[in-house]
Parts: structure tokens; C-alpha cells; sequence
């Protein structure tokens, strides 16, 4: 049997990860995007 207190913990901390690592995507590509921006393609 599942215990449904246990999973809906683990759902929590599920979407609490899923959260962080979207924000941790959404800073790195906005502090990468102008990086990429300020060096001129020489190719």
C-alpha cells in the first residue's frame, strides 16, 4: 500500500525541485545570453 500522506510529500518536494531548477535555467540563459551577445562572431 502507498502511503498518500508520504506522496503527497514527495509530490511537494517534486515541484519545489522543478521550480528551482527552472529558475536556475532561467538565470543561467539570461546571464549567457549577453555574454554570447558581446563577443563578435570573427567566422
Amino acid at each position: 500500500m502507498v502511503n498518500i500522506r508520504q506522496v503527497k510529500k514527495f509530490h511537494k518536494i517534486l515541484a519545489a525541485v522543478q521550480y528551482t531548477l527552472s529558475r536556475c535555467v532561467t538565470i543561467i540563459s539570461s546571464e549567457a545570453v549577453p555574454k554570447s551577445s558581446n563577443h563578435s562572431p570573427t567566422l
